[in-house]
């Protein structure tokens, strides 16, 4: 039905099919990159359609925004099928939607919550894929639009590059949390994530120094990243013993759980 209407459109002046534009700008793309007289193969898009993403072209509502929307299936599914008007190959499908600025947020929102539920069950590569997603549908002002939303998918897709092995990915996401204006609070799953990969890849003393470097940015108190004398060790065994009260493992088990967010990011 789309190419239908597409093509009851009257054809622009020096339209051309995409088979001659190999060396000349394209002119007649609608927004999900099919040209008006192509028919588009299984995936709903032509092989060079990626060039005319994102675009907005006369036939288009110039007040909204294109952003891809991905939703994944766990069996495979025919390449040939169409699921509510989207065109499915294997197991990931992708269609292009308008989105005003409230539903630009409100999907990655919902992006943002399918991450974490495939990384709760340990489908990081999913997970990965959906924070993604959640990103391109805020778009290039997304910290501006939504910082929480999308300090989440960066942080959590951090977390779930290291642990499905994309190591570039990670980094690139560490760095740009990092390298923002945030409190040490906002950058604390990030700088996590960077010990983590910084323990698996042998960095022990540099790891060591930034854990003691965010405890004292936490306010929290830090000892010095030197060796201690004996006297001082027994001191603090004493101290240790004087707190415990003498209560017992189950007793110390019993006790309430931890509410002071930073006293919990420097146990971590």
């Amino acid at each position: 039905e789309r190419i239908e209407a597409a093509r009851r459109i009257p054809q622009p002046q020096g339209a051309q099919s995409i088979g001659t534009l190999t060396n000349r700008e394209y002119d007649s793309y609608d927004t999900h990159g099919i040209h008006y007289e192509d028919t588009p193969r299984p995936g709903g898009v032509l092989p060079d359609a990626a060039k005319s993403i994102g675009g907005v072209s006369a036939i288009t509502d110039s007040s909204k925004d294109y952003v891809p929307i991905v939703e994944l299936t766990l069996d495979p599914i025919s390449e040939s099928s169409v699921v509510g008007g989207t065109f499915v190959s294997g197991t990931t499908r992708k269609s292009f939607v308008a989105l005003t600025g409230e539903e630009r947020i409100e999907a990655a929102r919902k992006s943002l919550e399918a991450g974490l539920k495939e990384a709760g069950e340990t489908n990081y590569e999913a997970a990965s894929i959906h924070f993604s997603t959640g990103r391109q549908q805020l778009g290039d002002n997304g910290w501006s639009i939504d910082e929480e939303t999308m300090l989440k998918l960066c942080s959590e897709d951090a977390l779930a590059s290291y642990l499905n092995g994309d190591l570039e990915d990670m980094k690139i996401l560490i760095d740009d949390v990092l390298g923002r204006d945030l409190t040490v609070e906002q950058k604390f799953r990030c700088y996590e994530v960077k010990m983590l990969s910084g323990r698996a890849a042998g960095l022990i003393v540099e790891t060591l120094n930034l854990g003691l470097e965010i405890r004292r940015q936490l306010g929290l108190y830090t000892p010095p990243n030197k060796p201690a004398s004996t006297i001082a060790i027994l001191a603090n065994f004493i101290k240790t013993n004087r707190a415990l009260g003498g209560r017992s493992a189950q007793d110390l088990a019993s006790l309430p759980a931890l509410t002071d967010e930073k006293i919990g990011m420097g146990q971590r």
